[in-house]
């Protein structure tokens, strides 16, 4: 299956294999921008397959299904 992580402040998604692609991925696009939680616009960070939200990436890099955090980045 082909997840998407959406980046929508910039209207671009990126391909990812797996939820801790995605945390990273997500991490630095919010890093390299420069943005702080409050310029993220809703549905940046979403995980979207087939068209169909899955989970979500926090501002911090945690996964979210749910409620469940299913990937925590360890620093």
């Amino acid at each position: 299956m082909t997840l998407k992580l959406r980046a929508s402040k910039d209207n671009h998604d990126v391909v990812v294999k797996n939820w801790s692609e995605a945390s990273l991925a997500f991490r630095e696009w919010v890093s390299r921008n420069c943005y702080g939680a409050s310029d993220l616009t809703r549905g940046a960070g979403d995980i979207v397959a087939m068209g169909k939200k899955v989970a979500h990436v926090s501002y911090n890099g945690r996964v979210w299904v749910g409620e469940e955090v299913v990937f925590e980045v360890q620093l």
